[in-house]
């Protein structure tokens, strides 16, 4: 296999690699929130767990920043159906797993009686941001940001009856009133709307550069200070990217050090070989998607099934089409698997024994996708 000059950033060990630097994680969520950062303490811990049952949640990256929030940043491939249950779930740990180290009070329960309980109010907001590399979730926005926000704003949005009505003084008196709600500070329910769940959209985003790069007169509205992070990042996934790719990226510091730590030619063979392994996975998953959207099976099932009859599909598709589904699931699911095992080898440095035991599977199937 030809390796390019860089090794993808987007693969999961690459990206720890160059994001546990400081420096450099610093000025990505500078560039990407808008903030000015002035300390940041990165959580080496990858796992965790909040009871003795609970499975184990491994984070791509987790840090506080100006001892006043919360960051967690996981790189997430490929579209999975699961993909929003299980980034809300991580958003919920990034909150609680702050119980870790929650400070504690006393207060005074009745005459001469003190009691030593959770200092709760020390909770810090929580951001939580979705690395989405190969999807875009239908959006045509470079993010997608959710906030903890009052039933009743979603509530006059979707109000038809008020938007279709000519009496505009009654929209705006609505309007006045739910901004005191939502720009109330009382009790400190603000707090509420300071945590965010972010899905980045790496394939928007570099489709917006392009756009702006086109015409940048006309696309201002596309120019961000995060564009070039995620330029940096797709031309990373390009295997037979070059030296002169880079030529810009060498003149900043931040990616000049980002380029040393991806140079392929300064890595082992295990590193050369996760490459490999990972650059295969996610094409049979590829493959496995397109064979999903050529049926329609994902965003328009109905739809697929409908141009399917149209190129002269007769008796016999629908059966046909759901017998294909159930083979192309089966196919996904043991691509998943191969991911997984791909993980916990080249980058949790696990045993092929402790593999076997985690996933369910005999050391010789272990073995034999590892290439062992």
């Amino acid at each position: 296999m030809v390796y390019g000059y860089l090794a993808p950033l987007n693969y999961d060990k690459f990206f720890k690699k160059v994001f546990k630097e400081p420096i450099i994680s610093k000025q990505f969520l500078e560039d990407f929130l808008d903030i000015d950062i002035q300390n940041i303490d990165i959580f080496e811990r990858e796992s965790d767990k909040l009871t003795d049952s609970s499975k184990v949640v491994k984070f791509d990256y987790r840090c506080q920043i100006n001892k006043n929030k919360h960051v967690i940043i996981e790189m997430q491939q490929w579209y999975k159906a699961d993909i929003v249950q299980r980034f809300l779930l991580y958003y919920a740990l990034n909150i609680s797993l702050q119980l870790e180290n929650m400070p504690e009070k006393t207060i005074l329960i009745r005459k001469g009686k003190e009691k030593t309980i959770t200092d709760y109010r020390r909770l810090t907001p929580s951001i939580t941001l979705i690395w989405l590399v190969d999807d875009s979730l239908g959006m045509e926005d470079n993010f997608i940001s959710y906030s903890m926000f009052p039933d009743k704003i979603a509530d006059f949005i979707r109000n038809s009856d008020l938007w279709d009505s000519e009496e505009f003084a009654k929209l705006k008196n609505k309007r006045d009133e739910l901004l005191k709600i939502l720009d109330s500070k009382k009790r400190e329910l603000d707090f509420l709307q300071s945590n965010k769940l972010i899905f980045i959209l790496q394939k928007q985003i570099v489709k917006n550069i392009k756009l702006l790069k086109e015409d940048p007169e006309k696309n201002e509205n596309l120019l961000n200070n995060y564009n070039r992070w995620f330029d940096f990042a797709e031309k990373t996934r390009n295997f037979s990217n070059k030296v002169s790719d880079f030529s810009a990226y060498n003149k900043d510091a931040i990616f000049s050090e980002m380029i040393k730590k991806l140079a392929t030619v300064s890595m082992d063979n295990k590193d050369l070989k996760y490459i490999k392994s990972t650059k295969e996975t996610l094409e049979g998953i590829k493959r496995y998607e397109e064979g999903f959207y050529k049926y329609g099976f994902i965003d328009g099932e109905k739809k697929g099934m409908e141009e399917g009859m149209e190129k002269g599909m007769e008796k016999g598709i629908e059966k046909g089409i759901e017998e294909e589904k159930k083979r192309n699931e089966k196919i996904i699911k043991k691509a998943e698997l191969q991911v997984s095992v791909f993980r916990y080898y080249f980058n949790d440095k696990k045993t092929v024994d402790e593999i076997a035991k985690i996933i369910g599977k005999t050391k010789d199937y272990i073995k034999n996708i590892i290439g062992l």
